[in-house]
């Protein structure tokens, strides 16, 4: 019986650090794509705090169907300026990495929220109605709109030109 328990525990290890695994896989530790969203872990967010770096990163929710949506715009503003953008997956996290980000930054009310840091300080953070104003339908039709909006947002920040 001693046996089948710890055979028992030792494939429940094994699966759970496949799981994580290949969540880790599935993420960047490196340099930020300039033409696609770059999914990270926590902790490489708050290095890019410490080494005093200027970036765009966000919360969002792998269950949120506003930050699916604005995933679209924010590759498009990816793609457009060639400025990478980060995203960090905040249910699907460790909370020891979340708990380091939230040391640097206000833990986010809504998700998705976005942040504009300058040299490791938040100068901007918003949810996704600053971008899309009073329409609040998500409507495909207005990505181009919003990704505009976003872009601006960006230039007054003084991330891009």
């Amino acid at each position: 019986m001693k046996k089948l328990v710890l055979l028992a525990l030792i494939l429940g290890i094994s699966l759970s650090a496949c799981s994580e695994n290949k969540l880790m896989d599935s993420l960047s530790d490196g340099e930020g794509s300039t033409t696609e969203v770059t999914h990270v872990l926590p902790n490489y967010v708050v290095e890019l705090f410490e080494a005093k770096e200027t970036f765009v990163f966000y919360a969002g929710s792998s269950v949120c169907s506003a930050c699916l949506f604005m995933k679209d715009v924010v590759s498009e503003v990816v793609e457009r300026k060639s400025f990478p953008i980060y995203y960090v997956e905040i249910n699907t996290a460790p909370d020891s990495q979340l708990n380091q980000l939230y040391l640097k930054i206000i833990r986010p009310q809504a998700t998705p929220t976005y942040y504009f840091v300058v040299d490791g300080e938040v100068v901007k953070s918003f949810t996704p109605e600053i971008v899309v104003g009073d329409d609040t339908s998500l409507v495909e039709d207005h990505k181009n709109l919003y990704t505009v909006n976003f872009i601006d947002l960006m230039k007054e920040a003084g991330l891009v030109n």
